[in-house]
């Protein structure tokens, strides 16, 4: 997982001393989330957290760009047998790529994708009823999403978040089983530029 921050952010260095344009601003929202387990044994209802941080935007040309952000985000789940409710919090960086489909340097709409790399910020370790949750230290995702620019301040966006590989897998276990899931997460969020 090291590695693969590293190489992405020497791959990003070169861009960033390119003669682009680069914004800051401030991204928050809202997290949406379901669990499901490989066999679709396990599921959990939806739960709704939140997520805030900086972004930072790279203007490449007239309709590409890259972005990055530092993110804190409460996600979790809650299990449809019982009442319990387990909390996630995370550091998120996603780095996407954004392209313009459509409209002008004050309006106009993007479609977004790229990696996304998540920080377990809490316990790995959560007892539950009769059962125990482990999660890793971290993991890698995906993300693709549209993003609506207005007005060079405003973004508004939809974004789908989908875990990658094993190091997404969480494992809910007792003494006869342990069963494997993934989280998925719509986020819907709002960005002003600086």
């Amino acid at each position: 997982m090291k590695k693969i921050i590293v190489a992405s952010l020497l791959l990003l260095f070169p861009l960033i001393s390119m003669n682009a344009r680069v914004n800051w601003g401030v991204k928050g929202g809202l997290n949406v989330a379901n669990s499901f387990s490989a066999n679709n044994v396990f599921s959990s209802d939806g739960y709704t957290g939140f997520f805030i941080g900086p972004k930072m935007d790279w203007d490449l040309g007239k309709n590409f760009s890259l972005n990055g952000s530092f993110i804190y985000s409460q996600s979790g789940m809650k299990f449809n047998n019982t009442n319990e409710k387990v909390d996630l919090n995370s550091l998120l960086i996603p780095i996407n790529a954004s392209v313009r489909l459509l409209g002008t340097d004050k309006f106009g709409l993007f479609v977004e994708f790229g990696p996304q790399y998540n920080f377990n910020l809490g316990q790995k370790r959560r007892e539950l009823k009769d059962k125990e949750l482990n999660f890793n230290n971290s993991s890698f995702s995906l993300n693709a999403g549209l993003t609506l620019h207005l007005f060079n301040h405003l973004q508004i966006g939809a974004n789908y978040n989908c875990p990658f590989g094993k190091t997404s897998e969480f494992v809910i276990s007792d003494t006869a089983s342990s069963e494997a899931y993934k989280i998925h997460t719509l986020q819907i969020s709002a960005t002003v530029m600086f």
